[in-house]
């Protein structure tokens, strides 16, 4: 497998130009990946005996399993050009590149708000003047599923790597490492972390996690539970794996993907024993107008990412910038195994945001999204906490859940191919969640697909794409019901129009958005295109409102309406 990686990465050869013109380096380190037969202490011996004046030593080991470190050099005897010449110089090494800063989360300005409001994203009826069917569909797919594991019996984790996260919020359940004991001092584990339990701290070296806002949001929409409290998640209840590791450094972020693939690789050769399965990574950060060519190892990590099968959701700039021609990182970087992706509102128009018929693939929603959040407060110490946001930072969480998503949609067949063949399965996956996105002419000729994101068709896709079929007669049914609920927003008293629906009786039960049952009754529908006349008897308040129908006929299907 390394030997994989290896060619993967020689792909991205640093040929040498003029490199005076970065002014986002930082003096007297480089990033270098060597051969795998050579060790960095005699890689550091060769270079030191040769170019005595560079004085080169090693300052961080960033993966082990690939032979990355970040070197320091004296940068009073020698300039960051003629350093970075005379490492690359060396047959050891295949490259080389200078340690970038000003990397930055791709977040836009947020309120919090006293009340919690509804998720257009998720599902767009109209409200607050956006067009109806602006979503990702997210409501249809979950009638196809809602499970955490897939066909085999994996738990899905996607790793999330970002700012800091509020590991207490009760909304988001965060990957534990059951195979490492907490504070003994110990890599029980053997990953290469003392005391991973809840994911790593690449800024101190540490297991502990620090509370921050954009990192919480960005899990929350990936990931929150379906409990009828504060928001909802594209996958209900997923694991996360938080790293803290999203800005500042290039470096910093080149160790949180190697601690994602450690993980991975570690799961993979316990058959799941220890490590986690991630299918996914979300990066909502960034640096704009970079030019790829200069930050090769970042690049080649999401093909070393890609070949145990694990896509990577990238957020792009957050300025209406063409990316193609002014450069962006990461999301111009040449990968198969990335989706860039770009932000889109409740009208289903691109926003403020980066573009590019080469290098920007979707849309997803990411103007005023509600999610999870930590408290403001000291201590951080209110699990029901949420905020809202803008951003690509917050469409990008969209992908990287629907990535997680097609693994839990996937028949036995897809993950028995998938286990085999991790890389190639991975691009199929892709393909899924690019090409059933729905057509937009706001995305039309400024990205790769002109599409946003739509959850449902992809879903559908994975399942009837040959090796599948839908498993079952409910879910056939469930595929074709529909919901609706008309007039939206109503005084309490609207139509409930079924199609499609099986004859037979179900359980309506509707909810406020604390999860106070407000009222149940039995429905009978005795024809195939029901209209059913909701008279509420009890005084409904003005807000939103969760209406679910159960049964043994189908799977539970749901609807959220607004009473004004």
């Amino acid at each position: 497998m390394i030997n994989k990686i290896t060619i993967l990465l020689t792909f991205f050869f640093l040929s040498i130009f003029s490199f005076a013109q970065e002014t986002n380096i930082v003096e007297g380190e480089l990033l270098v990946l060597l051969n795998k037969e050579i060790s960095v202490e005699s890689f550091n011996k060769e270079l030191n005996t040769n170019y005595p004046q560079l004085q080169l030593s090693v300052k961080k080991v960033i993966s082990k399993r690939l032979n990355v470190w970040l070197l320091n050099y004296n940068s009073s005897n020698v300039n960051s050009d003629l350093a970075l010449e005379l490492v690359n110089s060396s047959a050891n090494t295949i490259i080389t590149q200078f340690n970038h800063t000003q990397l930055e989360l791709r977040g836009d300005t947020c309120s919090i708000d006293s009340s919690f409001t509804d998720q257009w994203g998720m599902e767009n009826f109209g409200q607050s003047g956006g067009v109806a069917g602006a979503d990702i569909h997210a409501c249809e797919a979950w009638g196809i599923t809602t499970q955490l594991t897939t066909a085999l019996g994996d738990t899905i984790v996607v790793a999330v790597i970002d700012d800091g996260f509020y590991l207490d919020h009760q909304d988001i359940d965060f990957f534990k490492n059951y195979s490492e004991i907490p504070n003994n001092g110990i890599d029980d584990d053997g990953n290469g972390y003392i005391d991973d339990v809840s994911g790593w701290n690449v800024y101190n070296d540490t297991h502990a996690i620090t509370s921050r806002r954009h990192g919480t949001m960005v899990s929350g929409i990936i990931g929150a539970k379906a409990d009828l409290v504060g928001v909802t998640g594209v996958n209900w209840g997923l694991k996360i794996l938080p790293i803290q590791g999203s800005s500042t450094l290039e470096s910093t972020v080149l160790e949180s993907y190697s601690y994602v693939l450690e993980m991975r690789a570690l799961y993979d050769s316990t058959n799941g024993a220890k490590g986690a399965y991630v299918v996914a990574t979300n990066s909502s950060f960034g640096r704009d107008n970079a030019n790829s060519a200069s930050y090769p190892l970042w690049c080649a990590f999401y093909d070393s990412l890609g070949a145990y099968g694990i896509l990577s959701a990238t957020a792009t700039s957050n300025s209406n910038i063409h990316v193609d021609i002014s450069g962006d990182m990461p999301t111009t970087c040449v990968s198969d195994y990335m989706i860039a992706v770009t932000n889109t509102d409740r009208n289903d128009t691109k926003v403020t945001a980066g573009f590019g018929a080469t290098s920007i693939d979707i849309g997803a929603p990411g103007t005023s999204i509600k999610s999870t959040a930590p408290y403001l407060g000291v201590p951080y110490s209110n699990a029901f906490s949420y905020s809202s946001g803008s951003g690509t930072s917050f469409s990008t969480p969209l992908v990287a859940g629907s990535i997680a998503f097609i693994y839990a949609a996937a028949c036995t067949q897809f993950m028995t191919d998938y286990k085999a063949n991790p890389s190639l399965l991975a691009l199929e996956v892709k393909d899924i969640i690019l090409e059933n996105g729905d057509s937009l002419a706001s995305l039309l000729g400024i990205t790769t697909t002109g599409k946003r994101l739509n959850l449902y068709k992809s879903a559908v896709k994975v399942r009837t794409d040959g090796r599948c079929s839908l498993t079952s007669v409910k879910e056939i049914l469930a595929s074709k019901a529909e919901l609706e609920v008309y007039p939206n927003p109503n005084n309490g008293e609207f139509n409930l129009e079924l199609t499609d629906f099986e004859l037979g009786e179900y359980q309506m039960e509707i909810y406020d958005i604390t999860g106070k049952l407000v009222t149940a009754k039995q429905l009978i529908v005795n024809s195939d295109e029901a209209l059913i006349q909701i008279n509420q008897e009890s005084q409904m308040d003005k807000g939103m409102y969760v209406l679910c129908l159960k049964s043994n006929l189908l799977p539970t299907k749901t609807i959220r309406f607004i009473v004004q």
